[in-house]
């Protein structure tokens, strides 16, 4: 419950939406963006149709566009659409505020993603990966490939604390909750600026890499690895993972994606 006086808490990024891009900076976009290049490449994806779900401001699907990628830019915040900072590539980019739901099955995109815990903030919202997954399958092409990351419940810590951000005309605080049995994360972000105070509630679902792998599983996907384009090695607990998967079954293609990532990024 609210305390007396504090605001009702807003829906997601609905006060966040204008300061986002500045609050948290996009520093490891453009090297992820790289490694995930060559892992298309390595697949055998180089161009065509890309759906970005969860979008945001865009801060991925730019360069997916500027690559030549046909890019659509799904998000159902519309202040996240309006404040992405479009360039060049705004012509082969299209923005479009929905669900999953609201996106026909033809023409088929080759490329899927869901970065930044899209899939926790949609795990929260329906009680599983299921929805997620088979939204996914149907609309990505039969040899196409599906990248996103996922939170786990050792992500936990990252929020146990409070943590502020600040920036000339805004300050915001975060701090979250963990529920150990439902594994969810609720995030409370109290959102300061010049002209008054705004309260946002983000609810995640957290996954263990088995539920990850038993939903790719179950939704038809027959190529699956769980891995981090970015930093060490994963290992058995990691707080956070990148999935590659495709309905596709090719030992050949898959272990070019593994040359990839044992390779740092260039393309074997």
């Amino acid at each position: 419950m609210p305390q007396a006086g504090s605001p009702a808490p807003t829906r997601p990024y609905g006060a966040l939406a204008p300061y986002f891009a500045r609050v948290y900076p996009a520093d490891g976009v453009a090297p992820w963006f790289h490694r995930a290049l060559a892992l298309a490449g390595a697949w055998g994806v180089r161009g065509g149709a890309l759906l970005d779900v969860g979008a945001g401001t865009c801060r991925f699907s730019r360069f997916w566009a500027r690559h030549g990628f046909r890019t659509v830019c799904l998000d159902r915040s519309l202040p996240m659409l309006r404040a992405a900072r479009l360039g060049p590539e705004a012509g082969r980019l299209h923005r479009v505020a929905g669900t999953l739901d609201c996106l026909r099955e033809r023409p088929r995109f080759d490329v899927v993603t869901a970065i930044d815990d899209v899939v926790n903030y949609l795990g929260a919202e329906h009680g599983s990966l299921v929805r997620f997954l088979d939204s996914a399958a149907r609309l990505l092409a039969p040899t196409g490939l599906l990248l996103f990351d996922f939170l786990t419940p050792e992500a936990r810590t990252w929020y146990d604390l409070d943590a502020t951000r600040s920036t000339g005309e805004v300050r915001v605080r975060s701090r979250g909750a963990f529920d150990a049995v439902s594994h969810l994360l609720e995030v409370t972000y109290e959102v300061v600026t010049r002209t008054g105070t705004s309260r946002e509630r983000h609810r995640l679902r957290l996954f263990t890499p088995a539920e990850v792998e038993a939903g790719l599983r179950r939704a038809g996907f027959r190529t699956r690895i769980l891995t981090r384009l970015l930093g060490h090695p994963p290992g058995p607990a990691e707080p956070a993972y990148d999935v590659l998967a495709s309905l596709e079954a090719s030992p050949s293609k898959a272990g070019r994606l593994r040359r990839v990532l044992a390779a740092g990024g260039a393309e074997a």
